[in-house]
């Protein structure tokens, strides 16, 4: 009897689909229009071989890589963005998913503040039982289905609400490592998972938003970060975080890039590591050059290779008004 019904059991696991996984990159102003957005996607589809869904969740729908389902991010009143996400079908398509999300007219950054709500509305817009958000500064080189199958093992313990990245396992080349304590998981990578996470979301988002009028009129892109609110949220029991393999995430140094050393992703850090020699890192043009050469195949770059204009944005600027003038595209076929 018991091996009949450990047979039986092992049947009914075995029978259990595995969950469905999609990616989610956010790319907002400027951003939207500059030639790393496409890098980051292109990267997860070759070197990475991820064949789901991929959701732009983007500003500028025109400059969206084709191969991903563009979720507009469009301006409303009062400060409200709307996220619309239609499918392009001939039979009448089920209403768009409006997300309201706020965003404090008076800050010039507004696209980065943005940035860090929209992150945390995933759940709102992916349809798949497990969204894998990644910055666009994180590109893929080698195939991702060994993380994509450790965070689902990690989903299999029901108290597991989010599975990220000890950042100290990370960045063990961190000048200041009272940061790490501060902000001891990496927000610019996770897994949530469909059911167990909207309550962590939640919990993380109304923290960012708090942040915001406490910061007053001069909000900058680095006053409000999301790392030490997660953190917190962490802190209140609102989110149980499972490490991602630390092995699977890279962020280049001189050394790594001399070696040709890379992870499953690699975290080229626009705020930080391609600032090349005016921070600590002291990486050089050369060593820039390179990882744009190794990681993605940019040939012969000069100057700043990643923030070139796609070929997407012939207007400039900020990259306003985009949303209400492109096709919004996908969210699955059912």
């Amino acid at each position: 009897m018991r091996l009949l019904a450990a047979a039986i059991m092992g049947a009914a696991a075995a029978a259990t689909p595995e969950p469905s996984v999609a990616i989610a990159v956010v790319a907002c102003g400027r951003l939207a229009g500059e030639a790393l957005f496409g890098m980051c996607v292109r990267s997860l589809r070759g070197p990475g071989a991820f064949a789901g869904a991929i959701y732009a969740l983007t500003d500028r729908p025109a400059c969206a890589p084709a191969t991903t389902t563009v979720v507009a991010v469009s301006a409303e009143r009062d400060g409200l963005f709307g996220l619309e996400c239609r499918r392009r079908a001939a039979k009448p398509s089920r209403p768009p998913a409006q997300v309201p999300v706020r965003v404090e007219p008076r800050c010039q950054q507004g696209a980065s503040i943005l940035y860090k709500q929209l992150k945390m509305r995933l759940l709102d817009v992916v349809r798949e039982d497990v969204v894998w958000y990644v910055d666009v500064d994180v590109v893929a080189g080698a195939p991702v289905g060994p993380l994509v199958a450790a965070a689902l093992a990690a989903f299999r313990d029901p108290a597991t609400t989010l599975a990220a990245y000890d950042e100290a396992a990370v960045t063990a080349d961190a000048h200041d490592r009272t940061r790490l304590l501060r902000e001891p998981y990496h927000g610019g990578v996770f897994f949530a998972h469909r059911t167990r996470s909207a309550r962590c979301l939640r919990a993380w988002g109304a923290r960012v938003a708090a942040a915001i009028p406490a910061h007053g009129r001069a909000v900058k892109r680095s006053s409000i970060r999301d790392q030490p609110l997660l953190a917190a949220t962490i802190r209140e029991g609102a989110c149980v975080v499972a490490p991602l393999p630390p092995a699977t995430l890279s962020k280049p140094s001189r050394s790594t890039i001399e070696g040709g050393r890379y992870a499953v992703l690699n975290h080229l850090s626009r705020s930080s590591r391609l600032k090349g020699k005016r921070n600590m890192h002291n990486l050089t043009r050369a060593h820039l050059a390179r990882l744009g050469a190794d990681l993605l195949g940019v040939r012969g770059a000069r100057g700043n290779w990643w923030a070139a204009p796609a070929a997407c944005a012939p207007r400039g600027g900020d990259g306003g008004g985009d949303a209400g003038e492109a096709l919004v595209l996908g969210c699955g076929d059912g």
